[in-house]
């Protein structure tokens, strides 16, 4: 199947210009991250989630986008991200975020601490953690895990992914949507002082539940 997407698939973000009135916000022009024009077989950029690093970092300031991007034609599905040093003015080219290649979903980034939900960037230390669905271990790209990945310098470079699931998870024991699409779908998290909290919905006892984990990156 071929399709031609056009600039009105273009992904764009406002940023929003604070001045010294704290009551009053100005938003700027939209900045373009990812775009696909008349582009034949051009993939779908879903769930995109922003956080910006609001900590005492050398980071502070950083915005950080992270989301998926669904291969139409082949199926695939992998976790991008991208970030600005200069206030929203330009982003820098997009990356992946999966460690090896599989097919991920539902990727939020976290800056803590002070930081946003979601995308999680730690308000002391300014690293920023995502999360997200993967498939990577079942051949038959079904069963799921939940992944996780770190940054200590600012979103330039990503750790190896850690695997945060002890069981895998099928999508068929979802009681509503039952193995079809939009199961689990996001992922969340907060992090402080270089220890993650990751939550995601878990389907290990034949139900939708909240499940999370602890990731402690501190020195013993």
């Amino acid at each position: 199947m071929k399709y031609w997407a056009s600039d009105w698939i273009t992904v764009r973000f406002f940023i929003p210009e604070w001045i010294p009135k704290p009551s009053l916000v100005i938003r700027s022009s939209p900045r373009t991250v990812v775009q696909h024009i008349r582009e034949s077989n051009a993939p779908l950029e879903d769930k995109e989630f922003m956080a910006a690093d609001m900590t005492l970092s050398p980071f502070r300031g950083n915005i950080y986008i992270s989301w998926t991007t669904f291969a139409l034609d082949s199926g695939s599905s992998r976790i991008r991200f991208s970030r600005s040093t200069n206030s929203g003015a330009s982003f820098t080219a997009p990356i992946d975020l999966q460690s090896q290649t599989s097919n991920a979903s539902g990727s939020v980034p976290t800056v803590g601490p002070n930081g946003e939900d979601w995308f999680t960037v730690d308000p002391v230390t300014g690293e920023v953690y995502v999360s997200f669905y993967d498939w990577r271990d079942d051949p038959d790209n079904y069963l799921m895990n939940v992944y996780m990945t770190r940054s200590t310098d600012g979103g330039q470079t990503f750790e190896p992914n850690i695997k945060l699931t002890t069981v895998s998870l099928d999508p068929a024991n979802d009681p509503i949507f039952g193995g079809q699409p939009f199961v689990g779908d996001y992922t969340y998290g907060a992090a402080y002082d270089r220890v993650f909290y990751p939550v995601w919905t878990d389907y290990r006892k034949r139900s939708a539940d909240i499940w999370g984990a602890i990731v402690n990156f501190k020195s013993p």
